[in-house]
């Protein structure tokens, strides 16, 4: 491994150390997901808009459960730092609130939205 990779897996490391707790996801097949990261609240039009953080790669359509609320993951990309900066470090995923509506099969939207 290169110095470079070295010191990133280092840096990566430290910074989940510092910010990220044990969480745990489900899957699309039910199976259980333990990952350490954290979750970014962002305040946007008088709404939480929450986002996950963490440097594991988690599978579409995964879920977990944040403040008694169900939310579905979505992958963003690399998490954004100030200005135009990308992290090479940290994955984000948006958290999607999983209405009522949607699990018992209807929805304004045409594709369960």
């Amino acid at each position: 491994m290169a110095a470079f990779d070295e010191a990133r897996a280092l840096l990566r490391a430290s910074v989940l150390d510092c910010f990220s707790n044990a969480m745990l996801a489900t899957a699309p097949d039910g199976s259980p997901l333990s990952f350490r990261g954290y979750v970014r609240s962002q305040e946007t039009e008088g709404r939480a808009v929450y986002s996950l953080m963490t440097d594991d790669e988690l599978p579409e359509q995964s879920t977990m459960d944040y403040n008694g609320k169900p939310y579905q993951l979505v992958f963003q990309g690399p998490a954004q730092g100030r200005g135009n900066d990308e992290s090479q470090l940290i994955r984000q995923y948006t958290m999607n609130l999983i209405q009522a509506g949607v699990k018992r099969g209807w929805s304004e939207y045409p594709d369960g939205g």
